[in-house]
């Protein structure tokens, strides 16, 4: 496969910062690779920057009647400069959804946890922050879930190749799935893994 690379000079004013070199045909980069390279892109982007795109997000998903009809919605904590949710899960909250949030678990095992009336956040193994467990906060009903993206093409979602999403949502079609990514996050292709779940959707900001 072949992958068309543009680099621009200097910084715009979204946060970005990007290479000087013209149009050139590439090797398509490995998972790992396109992985790197997007992480360190989103570790650049400014905060203002982050700020305008999660309260775009919000209000797309609150304006969508997948949320609107929902009695459940699945969330992430946001870590590393991903999309905040946090705007979302306070309205959430006070439309009185249920809302949960991931608790990991064991390697590549994870359940979502009720945030509402919990005993607390610690934090995970991996620096994010988590409700402490406990099985009666554990929510597994139909919902709908927003998940993080380091990159994306189509509905195939690039994340830290840790399978916790593509285990939980196995076995779990009774979830509408949206991801949420900067535009910049979007890629001309990804190799595929016989574990990789394609989300319903994708959403790009």
């Amino acid at each position: 496969n072949l992958f068309v690379v543009t680099h621009f000079s200097g910084s715009d004013s979204k946060g970005l910062n990007f290479l000087t070199s013209p149009f050139k045909v590439i090797d398509m980069p490995s998972n790992s690779e396109l992985r790197s390279e997007l992480i360190k892109q989103r570790n650049a982007l400014s905060p203002d920057y982050i700020r305008e795109k999660s309260l775009a997000m919000t209000k797309d998903i609150l304006s969508d009647p997948l949320y609107v009809n929902t009695n459940t919605l699945y969330l992430y904590m946001p870590t590393k400069n991903e999309i905040d949710t946090q705007y979302l899960i306070v309205k959430a909250l006070q439309d009185n959804k249920i809302v949960a949030v991931p608790i990991v678990l064991t390697s590549g095992d994870m359940v979502f946890g009720k945030i509402d009336g919990n005993p607390g956040f610690r934090d995970n193994r991996f620096h994010i922050l988590e409700p402490q467990y406990d099985p009666r906060i554990v929510i597994d009903k139909p919902g709908l879930m927003i998940v993080p993206v380091i990159g994306f093409c189509g509905k195939s979602r690039l994340g830290f190749g840790k399978n916790y999403y593509n285990n939980y949502l196995r076995d779990r079609n009774y979830i509408h799935t949206i991801g949420v990514a900067y535009s910049f996050q979007e890629v001309k292709d990804l190799e595929r893994e016989p574990e990789d779940i394609e989300l319903d959707e994708i959403r790009a900001y």
